[in-house]
């Protein structure tokens, strides 16, 4: 018997007893019913909490389990709920019958019974048995196939208290193999019917694949062109031919996209940037904007512009290839360091797996910068630096701009100079992001990262904009933007050539849309790999406070770093939209 308890306010559960030697723990049995002392009479029937006891049950073997609750009258005194339970002989899988498949293998058909001979057998396991079965049709072209079970009787008779093995029957009826027909689109104004067509992986002819279909649907979403995209089904008569009509909504697909904030409290930046995704009516993609990041603070005053032009190709050469031309130019003009350059970049990207990019191109870019500290003056000359740069990207983080489980990981590099002239030096840099949902309220997040900047022929001055920084909302809280790594003789930050990074998130959902969080960031900046050490890294943590958006999570977050003295007085406050990772 589970014990009594009271609720402050209306009528509750005192307690909660059980008959028939049921084979499993209370908390067990009781698990998802929201039957338990202190619990209000008002949520609760008889019912569903009978229902529950027996579906838990079941999931453990008991299939043929009954259950019957004995509710306590409205005007009784105490509220004693006791539950009888006959749980029957608990079912285990023997043998597993197959009929009526011709063009599956029956050892085949049996692996996608995710169970083995002798294990408890669920109701779960036959539904996922069925549905893993029902997909292996559809993509054979069988999507009219029938598929029933039947379970039979325990091969060998015993009490109730000792499990036996009965037989699952599989019969299928395959029926006629279904391929693919015509294709028409329906719904197009400006957009050309190739851009639909070619996102359906089949071919007229192919098996007509359901999975498949559901797959080239939501590509089909992703051109951004479309409010809305169903598939309409047209059997032939007489034939085992399915003809399909995709009928989209375009949707007003021009946009400008106006963006402000700030990265620190020193810094504010302003962006737009006017895109057109069907520039041809063949989902080329035109994007024209600036972003303008000012810094303010003292002794660092200073500005960044970076307009830039692009134009995308998707099925570059009529291939799964995507190209990319892009044309930019920045200037950066602060008061200890100054950097202008313009160039254009030739870019391809394709999925390799579902979740797996590779990303490739050659850019060329006259560069000229000049870096101040004290009396010491460094400038490069203009100089103009050809490059190849090639990425892999591992996503699978759902959902992308809240991630509550999955990874993202990056390897990526560049090379300069050489055969391609220029400035002589690599760029290598690798990170990790990893999300664990521990339950309904809690998610781990980590990061770890790593980079490095290197000459190959003799001592080459780095551009500003290819070192490494660290520091800020987005890496190190705690410490300025920019604050961790090699200096100036008057404190500016210039950036380094190696760098690491580590961060380490507790998200906790409090209530609806309002979250808290903890973290743990750790990083380091150095001007040489020889130079790595803990003793120069930093460390910040704190508190922060997560709203949930339609959009994106917006962030509030207090960090210190603890290294220092009167850490908490020196303390920072973020703001930033999005998560830190």
């Amino acid at each position: 018997m589970l014990g009594s308890a009271s609720a402050s306010t209306g009528p509750s559960i005192d307690s909660v007893y059980f008959l028939g030697n049921p084979p499993l723990d209370d908390d067990v049995l009781l698990s998802g019913t929201g039957l338990e002392p202190g619990a209000s009479v008002y949520g609760l029937s008889r019912v569903l909490v009978g229902n529950g006891v027996a579906s838990n049950l079941r999931s453990h073997g008991y299939l043929d389990a009954t259950v019957e609750v004995l509710w306590p009258a409205w005007d009784s005194t105490t509220y004693t709920v006791g539950i009888d339970v006959r749980s029957g002989r608990r079912s285990l899988l023997g043998d597993v019958e197959i009929s009526g498949a011709e063009i599956m293998d029956n050892d085949a058909i049996r692996a996608l019974l995710e169970i083995s001979r002798g294990e408890a057998l669920s109701p779960a396991d036959t539904l996922g048995f069925r549905r893993a079965l029902r997909a292996a049709y559809n993509t054979r072209g069988r999507i009219r196939a029938d598929i029933s079970f039947e379970l039979r009787d325990f091969d060998i008779p015993g009490p109730d208290s000792v499990p036996g093995t009965r037989t699952l029957v599989c019969r299928i009826v395959e029926g006629p193999r279904f391929v693919l027909g015509d294709v028409t689109v329906s719904g197009l104004e400006s957009v050309r019917q190739v851009v639909v067509s070619r996102e359906i992986s089949l071919q007229p002819g192919d098996s007509l694949n359901a999975d498949e279909l559901r797959e080239s649907l939501g590509r089909i979403y992703t051109l951004r062109l479309f409010n809305d995209v169903r598939y309409r089904y047209y059997p032939r008569e007489d034939e085992a031919v399915m003809d399909i009509e995709v009928a989209v909504h375009e949707r007003p697909y021009h946009t400008i996209d106006l963006a402000t904030g700030y990265i620190s409290p020193a810094s504010v930046f302003w962006g737009g940037y006017w895109k057109h995704p069907n520039i041809w009516g063949n989902n080329q993609r035109l994007t024209v904007g600036s972003t303008w990041t000012h810094y303010f603070s003292s002794g660092q005053e200073g500005d960044l512009v970076e307009p830039s032009l692009s134009y995308e190709e998707p099925w570059f050469l009529s291939s799964r290839w995507t190209g990319k031309l892009t044309a930019v130019y920045t200037y950066l003009q602060r008061s200890f360091q100054e950097e202008r350059s313009y160039g254009a970049g030739l870019s391809f990207s394709r999925l390799l797996l579902p979740d797996l990019r590779l990303n490739c191109g050659y850019s060329i870019d006259r560069t000229r910068f000049e870096s101040t500290s004290g009396d010491t003056v460094v400038i490069l000359p203009w100089t103009t630096t050809g490059s190849l740069n090639a990425s892999l990207v591992n996503d699978t983080r759902s959902p992308v701009l809240d991630p509550v489980r999955g990874r993202w990981l990056m390897l990526g590099g560049k090379l300069s100079g050489g055969l391609l002239g220029g400035l002589d030096f690599y760029r290598l840099e690798t990170e990790a992001r990893y999300f664990f949902p521990v339950n309904d309220h809690l998610v781990l997040a980590a990061r770890v990262g790593a980079g490095t900047v290197q000459s190959y022929n003799g001592l080459v001055s780095i551009p500003p904009t290819d070192r490494f920084y660290l520091g800020g909302a987005g890496t190190v809280r705690g410490y300025s933007y920019y604050d961790l790594g090699p200096h100036d003789s008057e404190g500016n930050p210039l950036g380094g050539n190696t760098m690491l990074l580590g961060n380490f998130e507790a998200r906790f959902r409090v209530w609806r849309f309002i979250g808290v969080t903890a973290f743990l960031d750790s990083g380091g900046i150095w001007n040489d790999l020889e130079e790595v050490s803990p003793n120069d890294a930093g460390l910040g943590t704190g508190l922060g406070i997560r709203v949930s958006t339609p959009f994106s999570p917006v962030r509030f977050d207090y960090g210190f770093a603890p290294t220092w003295r009167d850490g908490f007085k020196r303390g920072k406050f973020y703001f930033a939209i999005g998560q830190t990772f």
